[in-house]
């Protein structure tokens, strides 16, 4: 089984970020120093595990880092280079970390902006820990957490700048790999409403969407949906060219899909 030093790498195929951290460890022969745990419905680690963004790092059983995570970063740990230039220390780094790790995550972006989820209530969980890295900078997360709080304007406003393609990518691909295909017959509102109760029931049962929260979340659904009627092809394209990257490297693909783990 692969995993050095305790390490553990989270990660999901249709991720590019995954990808590119795997292939950086394959290329490098440094791969059986993590072992990889793809985040697939047949995972039974759903039941245990809540990883809010990928590629994700844990080291003896804790979760350490999240995307944005760079291969170098992760090469570093392997080989015991220097890392320092990844870990955020002063204030602006921290807070900079944190809003880069929210952003990677299609999963806390769609809650941000249609799923009724606030800022405050993400600071109360572990993420800030996570996100700012406090496993090698030392900081505590009381710290992260009051300087992440006394910069909340640019927060918000770096978030709301990015939900509309973190949201649109995100639909385009879970729509694409499910159907099948790439089609603007799919932007539609009704499509839309029903992919996002899908999606804000991930790992609970089938939770409708309360009245009122469509109400509101139908509107950021509208401005979505605009959004992909303008970049449709520039979306669809990247995620194009991602899968046929993909699938062109069945080594990766089984790494990604399987992991590395010996039976």
């Amino acid at each position: 089984m692969g995993g050095g030093a305790g390490f553990k790498l989270y990660v999901h195929a249709y991720c590019p970020s995954s990808y590119r951290v795997v292939k950086h460890l394959a290329d490098r022969g440094l791969v059986e120093k993590f072992e990889l745990i793809p985040l697939n419905p047949d995972n039974p680690v759903f039941l245990a595990t809540s990883i809010p963004s990928v590629p994700a790092l844990a080291i003896g059983g804790r979760l350490v880092a999240v995307d944005p995570l760079e291969p170098q970063f992760v090469e570093g740990l392997a080989t015991g280079g220097s890392i320092r230039e990844f870990i955020p220390l002063s204030d602006v780094e921290v807070v900079e970390r944190f809003i880069n790790s929210v952003k990677a995550s299609s999963y806390l972006m769609i809650h941000l902006a249609l799923g009724g989820l606030s800022i405050e209530e993400v600071l109360s969980t572990n993420f800030p820990e996570v996100a700012a890295r406090v496993y090698f900078s030392g900081l505590s997360g009381s710290y992260v957490r009051e300087v992440i709080l006394s910069r909340m304007g640019t927060l918000a406003e770096a978030l709301a700048s990015s939900y509309l393609r973190s949201v649109a990518y995100s639909y385009v691909r879970d729509v694409a790999i499910s159907s099948g295909t790439l089609s603007r017959d799919l932007l539609d509102l009704k499509y839309l409403k029903l992919w996002l109760t899908a999606k804000l029931s991930q790992g609970i049962a089938f939770t409708p969407l309360m009245e009122g929260h469509l109400e509101q979340a139908e509107v950021r659904l509208r401005e979505v949906l605009t959004y992909l009627l303008e970049k449709y092809e520039v979306i669809a394209g990247y995620f194009e060219k991602y899968i046929t990257e993909l699938r062109s490297n069945p080594e990766l693909y089984k790494l990604l899909t399987k992991g590395n783990r010996k039976t």
